[in-house]
């Protein structure tokens, strides 16, 4: 217990406590204070400001403007889908023009005429809206014509697909025409009513929908122009001078034969030469040890292991059926690419870019934005480009580069449920996703393109099957591959 006189000797060091601590407290109290005051004047949440409602009058001109506007707008649309008409039509008549040299060579007699196929013709409505007046159209007549163009552009697309199949399966157009299967998309009918409706106030339930038909409007339409560049892709496949695909050094540089690496990306690798590799421990580096061609004897493949696949020719598309004419080996022939992304002195192997965060473990692919634009390396924009040609298995990058990333997607169509072995290629380190699952990955080490650098066994479902490609390339040459074997699995008897 402190006595007297001990307090009087320690007086000055409990008046020091004390001040310090009287001192704290007032300055936490001050602190807490201003803190309060600014979050009132400054950080609290301030409240939505009101919505500007028009009425009357002014309701009506909004409304106005509002479907004068997303004309406008919609007019650029159908007058895209109308030239997208006018080549799809160019690349049917070159297509027709090839089937008939060919028939009327072979057999020497004269070819069924294009007529003969029931949608040779566009009916009246399609003729009108291929040539109406589109300035003096509203929203609600260019959403029809724009449904007409649609319909008549699925109709040429597949009376161009008809006389390929018929040119290469040597069968009648009629025959060719019923084995082709496009389906023309149903679009919504429009609520008419709601756009002669009159619109009292902008906050008004009918103004609510008013806006809801014209976002429909502008979502189909602008699926029609996505729909249609897509079919201007897969005719470019074939007619790519045609439509300004292509150029001339990938033609020259894709002679010879279809798994011939020379052909595809120079000189072949010493370490490649044509057919499977028997080490599959073969490419070793500081940075790893490379995975190789997959050797082992008990996986079921369809063919043996070390023969040499320069001498399979195989078939391009994207298409598992039962009918149509059958090869061992399909390869996949239309993708489209994105890149470069970096990868600085190969830092960036398992960094997930863009196109990779919409795989989804449980669902698969959330989806892809092939209208998409992200920063790639050097900060400069990059887009999805189209990728296709019937002339080579490897695809490169449209912009090859050393230390980079790309991304390639595309879609597999199967009639039925079925397991097929595929084999995959990539120069240097590559994954595949089919699906949202992941059926490829290469060993980390650089390696060149080989066709079968690893066969896995696939679960293809009904429908459309989404493929997602990842690509690096440390430096020098580059490309990806992916060919699925068609023949008749053990399973599938």
């Amino acid at each position: 217990m402190l006595s007297v006189a001990d307090f009087q000797k320690r007086r000055r060091q409990i008046y020091v406590v004390v001040t310090i601590f009287l001192f704290l407290s007032a300055f936490l109290c001050i602190g807490s204070y201003l803190g309060w005051f600014g979050w009132f004047m400054w950080g609290r949440p301030k409240p939505p400001p009101k919505a500007v409602v028009a009425e009357g009058k002014e309701a009506s001109e909004f409304a106005k403007r509002l479907m004068e506007t997303e004309a406008r707008f919609a007019r650029t649309d159908v007058k895209e889908l109308r030239e997208m008409l006018r080549k799809m039509n160019l690349v049917k008549d070159a297509r027709y023009k090839k089937y008939a040299d060919e028939f009327a060579g072979r057999l020497r007699r004269e070819p069924d005429p294009i007529t003969i196929l029931s949608v040779a013709n566009p009916t009246a409505e399609e003729a009108a809206a291929k040539k109406s007046d589109l300035e003096k159209q509203n929203l609600l007549e260019l959403y029809a014509t724009a449904t007409l163009v649609e319909r008549r552009l699925h109709h040429v697309y597949r009376m161009f697909r008809t006389c390929e199949l018929a040119r290469i399966q040597h069968v009648p157009l009629p025959e060719a025409y019923e084995a082709t299967n496009v389906v023309v998309p149903e679009h919504p009918k429009v609520n008419k009513a709601v756009f002669y409706a009159k619109i009292t106030t902008t906050a008004s339930e009918m103004a609510k929908k008013l806006k809801t038909e014209i976002s429909m409007i502008k979502v189909e339409i602008k699926a029609m122009v996505g729909a249609g560049n897509r079919m201007l892709d897969m005719a470019a496949i074939l007619e790519p001078e045609l439509l300004g695909y292509g150029s001339e050094w990938e033609f020259a540089n894709a002679e010879g034969q279809m798994f011939n690496t020379t052909a595809l990306i120079g000189a072949p690798p010493k370490m490649f030469d044509g057919q499977t590799g028997t080490d599959p421990n073969s490419f070793q580096h500081e940075w790893g040890r490379g995975e190789g061609p997959i050797t082992k004897k008990d996986l079921g493949l369809p063919i043996e292991l070390g023969i040499d696949l320069s001498q399979s020719m195989p078939l391009p598309g994207r298409k598992l059926l039962g009918q149509g004419m059958q090869k061992d080996w399909m390869f996949v022939n239309t993708w489209y690419c994105i890149g470069p992304f970096p990868n600085p002195n190969r830092r960036n192997l398992e960094k997930k870019f863009p196109p990779e965060t919409a795989l989804d473990p449980r669902l698969g692919f959330v989806g892809i934005d092939l209208d998409a634009s992200y920063v790639g390396m050097n900060n400069k924009p990059i887009r999805w480009q189209f990728r296709g040609t019937d002339r080579m298995v490897c695809f490169v990058p449209h912009q090859p580069a050393d230390w980079a990333i790309w991304y390639a997607y595309t879609e597999i169509w199967s009639n039925k449920e079925q397991d097929k072995f595929c084999i995959f290629g990539s120069d240097d380190y590559g994954k595949c996703w089919i699906n949202g699952e992941e059926v490829f990955t290469s060993g980390v080490t650089p390696h060149p393109w080989v066709p079968d650098r690893k066969y896995s066994k696939v679960h293809f479902r009904r429908g459309f099957n989404v493929i997602l490609f990842k690509l690096e390339n440390a430096w020098g040459r580059t490309g990806w591959s992916l060919c699925i074997y068609t023949g008749e699995l053990a399973s599938d008897a």
